[in-house]
């Protein structure tokens, strides 16, 4: 029995190599159905056409099934998926037909998972200063502040009568 996709996709490839690393034990059955899933065929199709019975579920409740499902979905976002958008980042990046918008958002997404993330100012804190240059009593001074602006936005909640519900929601049911 074949599965679509099966055999030389990237899919089934490496639901063979998640299995193996992980030792994980699966019948004929069971692989079929993880090379299918991974290579992209919906949960439902492949366990029909790896000799399933029924929905999708008596497939999916081996957690040897689930885990080796994951492990290839790493594989292939990591191997493949990964460099693909990557790439289609950089290209959309480099074409200058390209609304600076769109080649913006690029640039910050590769900066952002290359981990050069915009530093954070604390708010108010004066023109240029980081918290990590502020004195203690500056520092303080912000803490007592930004407390005192939290204490402002407190609104108090009425408490609940005898019956244990609130006002509010009686209100709400009249």
């Amino acid at each position: 029995m074949r599965v679509r996709g099966d055999g030389g996709g990237p899919g089934a490839a490496a639901a063979r190599r998640a299995v193996a690393v992980a030792g994980l034990r699966l019948d004929a059955r069971q692989l079929l159905f993880v090379e299918a899933v991974a290579s992209g065929i919906p949960p439902a199709e492949a366990a029909r056409s790896a000799g399933y019975v029924g929905d999708a579920y008596s497939a999916l409740k081996s957690p040897s099934v689930r885990q080796a499902i994951s492990l290839a979905v790493q594989e292939i976002l990591q191997l493949e998926g990964a460099p693909v958008a990557l790439n289609l980042l950089l290209q959309t990046i480099r074409n200058e037909g390209a609304p600076i918008k769109i080649r913006v958002d690029c640039a910050k997404a590769i900066l952002d998972r290359a981990g050069h993330t915009a530093r954070q100012r604390a708010p108010d804190s004066g023109p240029g200063k980081d918290l990590n240059e502020m004195s203690t009593e500056e520092l303080k001074s912000l803490v007592d502040r930004l407390e005192g602006e939290l204490a402002e936005r407190a609104q108090p909640l009425d408490a609940p009568d005898e019956t244990g519900v609130s006002a509010e929601v009686l209100d709400l049911l009249d």
